[in-house]
């Protein structure tokens, strides 16, 4: 009988020894999840202020292609302008 008894203090303390190493490993992984929420979280916190970094660009990238159109408007026009000038030389030098 006292062997019996031995032998499931023994099984006992082995449950228990592996418990407590799973206890650690859990706690260990609750640990680097935390960590890695935490990250998120960060992440998340700078979320709005790059959306709006965002749209600021949108807005610049939009102006800067309507003054390149205007801008090319204004090219055609001084083109054709320098052009007629030449004429009108040409035609008076003759």
């Amino acid at each position: 009988q006292s062997e019996g008894y031995v032998r499931q203090l023994t099984g006992l303390e082995e449950a228990r020894r592996i418990a407590f190493s799973e206890r650690v490993k859990l706690m260990q992984d609750c640990a680097d999840l935390q960590d890695t929420l935490d990250k998120l979280a960060a992440t998340e916190r700078g979320g709005p202020l790059i959306q709006g970094r965002h749209t600021k660009l949108q807005a610049t990238c939009r102006s800067v292609a309507d003054e390149s159109g205007r801008l090319r408007d204004m090219n055609a026009v001084l083109g054709e302008l320098l052009l007629s000038d030449e004429l009108v030389e040409n035609a008076e030098a003759e």
